[in-house]
């Protein structure tokens, strides 16, 4: 076998997915004993003549199977073992609980708080103490604090359990948590922190220690915001220091993969290192061979180290042990193929943590090595010119390879987990990846050498130089992505895949990698209509935002949620769902609740129109006025008429002025009433009368008492009544005796606060709901 390391490394995979599947070894125990039991019998069956399945056919099928079902039994039996001191089941339990532990890590933000992580030992709680293991995430901690990686500190707080999905397409922060073994968070104050023990002793201690001073010198020495922010992501893989406009430039100019620490960063770094200690040692007159072994062992020492200080990201750990493996190929004379080196890498990090393949750093870290092992081997043209001229085109020959073959092999992991992929990237990334090694090599010797000489100036100007890049790639490259409905891995993704074999293969064997691609190309869904239009009143806290999308694909958005994390999900809403815009934007009033995401939202997200109950100054963008009377034209199947306010209440104030408007397709009707008060749903009733009645109704006012009256319940009589309201807020909303008229009235009643983010679909005939939680 020629990558037996590959092979075993998908056979893990292969067993972690099915054990996963099944949540249970038997099934991937009976597939492998039907499939042992078919070889066999073929086996006893074959002709004389000519052979049907060899011995070496069964060997090979047989280790496969046993590795898959082997891997399969021991990743259930893992996540099936409890554990009885575990900090994690003691999540809900209410303030307050003292907890006790050491440090374990210790990032600095943008402000005078950080972001702290915990080995708890014990905590205490109504005045018994428990012993208890497991590590805990400190979302705010003062800076001020004086502690350090290492110390055993006593902290008193509310012990929460990690916050999950909350919306469909929303980033599942638990799970990336409990991957890096975090089990809880706490929420502290500075006051609440006392230092129990000074213990700076232990390994990966003291390279946090050391990680937190080299990211404090970074800070004083460079001048430039960005070298503060890209040079401790280049260096130490900390990005915390980064804003979100600058990581939003970066990743719609497709060049985010340069602030994550990745092979491009070790292997300047490993070929840096190998290079200065190959002179160090040549003085000693070790000879030729002791002096290969004793490069490759030392610069596999500062790789163990780079790691540790580093952060150990997936990419970091797959680059290191694929070098690890070339350095000692290297010290005994032996070559390791690349595919067998990524093997390797695989076999060592499932077997560490099999839940990583499910994360898609791993996937995008391993796809975007494996695209680059499937380029076609060759030099660059040859044309006339000069030995310099000639390096510089092949060094900018396989500068274009390499990004062409990256965005091939992780464009489906792309499109599958975010929906969108940058495929202009590809030609900032000509300028960008040589920019980014420079920068690399300055950004080390200015924090080694610090203000001495010239370097600092030259890391600010390269920094600055690579973030303008960003900025116009992002602007310039912006209508280049592209955008599916996440989740679904549609053929398309695999053309890029189908060239790449292609070019690979013989001359001969591209007729079968051809006719893939057309196969691909036939099935790629361009211009499909639904027949459903959607909804999901996403969970913003307390706030509203709800998110429509019309059979032929408009989208529109009722109110924005009050803030950043709202306006983060209902981004990742549209890219899960391939839409690019807002086609229409209803404000019903100007609370914070309901638009105080509207600022951001307008510098993120284009937006066709706006539209609310006044033209507001407020706002960047101007917002149309509307009245009862109106009608909103978004999708000729769908008709939007708007209810209030009526021109008597527009002046009103905020909550009485509200819009309300009903959304209608085919046979059901969807009524949002914003925040809207007694006073407007007694107008509505005297206006409409029997016509104001739906099927789906928003809640007005997160379950106020100051709405909901029984008249209105009864006139509207839904099915449903879907109330937006956070969870464990300070106006204790939803009001029990809301719930109660609404129930008694033989309405569903559903809050986002339990549920999380509602999603409903109709075809005009019957409503759906979509159960997207685990539950």
């Amino acid at each position: 076998m020629k990558y037996p390391a590959m092979f075993a490394a998908l056979l893990i995979g292969l067993g972690v997915l099915l054990a996963e599947a099944s949540s249970t070894w038997l099934l991937p125990l009976g597939f492998s004993w039907f499939g042992l039991a078919t070889l066999f019998y073929l086996r006893a069956r074959q002709v004389e003549s000519k052979r049907v399945v060899t011995c070496a056919a069964v060997l090979y099928t047989a280790a496969a199977l046993f590795g898959i079902v082997g891997s399969s039994v021991l990743n259930t039996l893992a996540r099936s073992v409890p554990d009885p001191k575990g900090i994690s089941q003691w999540a809900a339990l209410g303030p307050p609980v003292i907890l006790e532990g050491r440090i374990r890590r210790l990032s600095h933000g943008r402000n005078t708080v950080g972001i702290a992580e915990i080995d708890v030992s014990s905590f205490v709680y109504a005045s018994v103490r428990w012993e208890s293991r497991g590590r805990v995430r400190i979302r705010s901690f003062p800076l001020e604090s004086n502690v350090h990686p290492g110390d055993v500190v006593r902290l008193s707080g509310s012990l929460q359990s990690l916050r999950g999905k909350r919306n469909p397409y929303d980033f599942d922060e638990a799970a990336y948590y409990r991957r890096l073994g975090v089990s809880a968070e706490l929420i502290v104050d500075e006051s609440d922190i006392e230092l129990v023990e000074h213990r700076h002793g232990g390994l990966l201690y003291g390279f946090e220690n050391l990680r937190m001073m080299i990211g404090a010198r970074i800070i004083r020495i460079h001048h430039s915001v960005a070298s503060k922010e890209v040079v401790p992501a280049l260096l130490l893989g900390d990005r915390s220091r980064i804003s979100h406009e600058s990581r939003t430039a970066f990743r719609e100019g497709g060049l985010s993969h340069l602030l994550a620490i990745s092979g491009l960063h070790v292997g300047i770094i490993g070929m840096s290192f190998y290079f200065l200690v190959g002179l160090w040692l040549a003085r000693m007159n070790l000879g030729f061979l002791r002096l290969k072994a004793a490069r490759s062992a030392l610069t596999g020492i500062m790789f163990i180290a780079f790691v540790l200080l580093s952060g150990g990201s997936t990419s970091v750990q797959r680059a290191v042990v694929m070098a690890t493996v070339f350095l000692l190929g290297a010290a005994f004379g032996k070559e390791v193929s690349g595919w067998n080196m990524l093997g390797i890498a695989g076999c060592l990090l499932l077997a560490f943590d099999p839940s990583q393949i499910y994360a898609p750093g791993f996937q995008l870290s391993f796809a975007a090595v494996a695209g680059i092992f499937l380029w076609p081997k060759g030099d660059a043209l040859s044309v006339p010119g000069t030995r310099a001229m000639l390096q510089i085109i092949r060094f900018l020959s396989g500068t274009v390879k390499i990004s062409i073959a990256v965005t091939c092999s992780t464009l489906p992991v792309l499109l599958y987990h975010f929906g969108t992929a940058p495929l202009g990237g590809i030609l900032a990334n000509i300028l960008a990846i040589p920019l980014t090694s420079i920068l690399l090599l300055s950004g080390i010797i200015s924090t080694a050498v610090g203000s001495a000489l010239f370097f600092v100036d030259a890391t600010d100007f390269l920094a600055t130089l690579l973030f303008s890049l960003a900025q116009a790639a992002s602007q310039a490259l912006e209508s280049t992505s592209l955008t599916v409905a996440k989740g679904i891995l549609y053929p398309v993704s695999f053309i890029p895949v189908s060239l790449l074999l292609a070019f690979r293969s013989p001359v001969r064997r591209n007729q079968s990698w051809l006719f893939l691609l057309s196969i691909s190309l036939c099935l790629t869904p361009f211009g499909t209509r639904s027949i459903y239009m959607s909804v999901t009143f996403l969970d913003v806290g307390q706030g509203d935002a709800a998110l429509f999308f019309t059979p032929v694909g408009k989208s529109i958005l009722v109110d924005t949620g009050r803030g950043y994390s709202s306006v983060r999900s209902i981004r990742a809403h549209l890219a899960g769902r391939g839409v690019e815009k807002i086609d229409l934007l209803i404000i019903s009033h100007f609370h914070a609740d309901h638009v105080g995401g509207l600022d951001r939202l307008l510098r993120e997200i284009p937006i066709s129109r706006i539209v609310g109950p006044s033209s507001h100054e407020k706002y960047t963008r101007p917002i149309e006025a509307v009245t009862r009377g109106d009608t909103l034209f978004v999708d000729r199947s769908v008709f939007i008429e708007v209810l209030a306010p009526s021109v008597a209440f527009s002046t009103r104030s905020e909550n009485e002025s509200s819009v309300v408007v009903r959304i209608t397709y085919g046979q059901h009707s969807f009524l949002m009433t914003g925040d809207a008060e007694r006073s407007i749903e007694t107008d509505l009733i005297s206006a409409f009368g029997s016509a104001l009645e739906s099927d789906i109704v928003k809640v007005a006012h997160h379950g106020s008492d100051t709405s909901s009256s029984r008249s209105f319940i009864l006139r509207s009589s839904p099915r449903n009544a879907i109330i937006s309201v956070g969870r464990k807020n300070r106006f204790k909303h939803p009001d029990p005796r809301v719930i109660q008229r609404w129930r008694e009235a033989g309405v569903n009643v559903s809050t986002t606060a339990l549920e999380g983010g509602i999603s409903l679909s109709t075809d005009g005939i019957l409503i759906l709901r979509s159960r997207w939680a685990k539950r």
